[in-house]
């Protein structure tokens, strides 16, 4: 569990926090540039207006203008300005500016009607953008009719001393909602990028955690399906040994006993052999060899005949009883889709499982609903505990996996039925039995009239 959690933290977590943390850097840098370039934009645009309006200014009253005096030409009577000192009275007061740079109401009116002119040529400086002149006391001299109530990002820019130090202020006049709305989506674009990077990354981690785990487990099942299957071949083959090395030996006696020993030589040959059909059974059906002959059969006659099967005789002997077409009418024969190898074999799989867990009478069932033929096989042992209903169908999965176990088998029975009922189109289910025990119940196609498969 440890280091399955520092493989967590180290290939989940720690990317998905670098990539979110890159991911918000990223995005702040972006919001920031966004606004950065606005306030250009603005800042040139209020640029352009200001030497306008200052270069008409200058052509009504003359002067400085806003780059300083022309060249060789001195800035008032030439005299530098009085020092004042920090103990003087007057030092928090300015020089009166000189009479042609005082904002006088004349003034202000040709301000206005000067910033009026422009905006009749409102396209050369674009039409999203709202202007207005205030004096160095915070006074509207002139705004356009679009500036905001609200204005967003406000570019403030000075129109010089011949306009008595007045400064022009332009924002956007929808008071930056487009730029916000621009903004916020392209912010918006990239956190939903960002998340669906570290989406995608957490899912590659948890898939890659998921296939170790995986390996780990089949690794595992395969350790322990290798250990069984040598203590369960281990097991006939010392048994016909046993009984051969008694016959050649000369120490079984003619007759009975010496019939004894061969008939449970070639029991344990019929179990070994069985053994070994499964493993290629299971090879076959991992590689998808398994070729089925779909054909249709009887399955009233084919449980009929279980009885006097002598693998199945030889498994359950007088315990298995049979009914037939139970819930349908007993004369109308139960008609499957199925092949007959693969069907004979998922029988002798479930007989074999009930006869071990069980030893009480083991019950096939068959019966027709619903356009399906079904075969259930009930026997009354212990059951099965509901968390492992379903992992019984897993490959090497045994309830009792230890080499002690008192029941035999490397855990291929369950998984080979259920792959064999896929590929005949069926289904095998577990269901407890209400009565205790177990019951596994086997889905096929129902065989039609016409030679075609009954709607299930």
């Amino acid at each position: 569990m440890a280091r399955e959690l520092r493989m967590f933290l180290l290939a989940i977590v720690l990317p998905a926090v670098f990539v979110a943390a890159g991911g918000a850097w990223l995005l702040y840098g972006t919001w920031q540039r966004m606004w950065d370039d606005e306030r250009q934009e603005l800042q040139l645009q209020a640029e352009f207006l200001a030497d306008a309006i200052e270069g008409r200014i200058h052509e009504l009253y003359g002067g400085l203008g806003r780059h300083g005096p022309p060249p060789g030409k001195p800035q008032g009577s030439g005299k530098p300005p009085p020092r004042v000192g920090v103990n003087d009275r007057n030092a928090d007061r300015r020089p009166p500016p000189p009479p042609e740079h005082r904002l006088t109401d004349e003034k202000r009116k040709k301000i206005a009607s000067i910033c009026t002119a422009i905006c009749k040529r409102r396209p050369a400086f674009g039409s999203a953008t709202a202007f207005a002149v205030v004096d160095p006391d915070g006074g509207i001299i002139f705004t356009t009719l679009d500036w905001p109530h609200i204005p967003g990002t406000v570019v403030e820019c000075s129109l010089g001393p011949e306009s008595g130090d007045c400064s022009l202020r332009t924002t956007r006049a929808d008071g930056g909602a487009a730029m916000r709305a621009s903004a916020i989506g392209v912010v918006a674009l990239g956190g939903c990028l960002v998340l669906l990077l570290v989406a995608a990354l957490v899912s590659a981690g948890i898939v890659f955690i998921r296939d170790i785990r995986r390996e780990r487990s089949d690794a595992r099942a395969k350790a322990d399906f290798l250990d069984t299957v040598s203590h369960e071949l281990r097991t006939p083959i010392a048994g016909m040994r046993l009984n051969a090395e008694l016959i050649a030996e000369g120490r079984v006696a003619d007759g009975e006993p010496c019939r004894n020993a061969a008939s449970s030589i070639l029991s344990e040959a019929d179990r070994l052999n069985r053994m070994v059909g499964q493993m290629l059974d299971f090879a076959r059906l991992v590689k998808n060899r398994r070729r089925f002959s779909i054909s249709p059969i009887n399955l009233t006659d084919f449980v009929s005949r279980l009885p006097h099967d002598p693998v199945v005789s030889a498994l359950a002997g007088d315990r298995l009883s049979t009914v037939l077409s139970s819930g349908s009418d007993a004369a109308e024969p139960v008609i499957a889709l199925a092949d007959a190898d693969a069907l004979r074999e998922i029988v002798l799989n479930l007989v074999e499982n009930a006869f071990k867990y069980s030893q009480g009478m083991i019950e096939v069932t068959v019966y027709s609903a619903c356009g399906s033929a079904f075969m259930s096989v009930i026997d009354s042992g212990p059951g099965i505990a509901p968390e492992n209903a379903e992992r019984v169908f897993e490959r090497f999965f045994r309830v009792d996996d230890s080499l002690t176990a008192k029941t035999g088998g490397c855990g291929l029975g369950l998984p080979i039925s259920r792959a064999l009922a896929y590929g005949m189109d069926g289904n095998l289910k577990y269901s407890p039995h209400p009565g205790g025990g177990s019951e596994f119940i086997l889905e096929l196609p129902m065989y039609a009239e016409d030679g075609k498969e009954g709607e299930s």
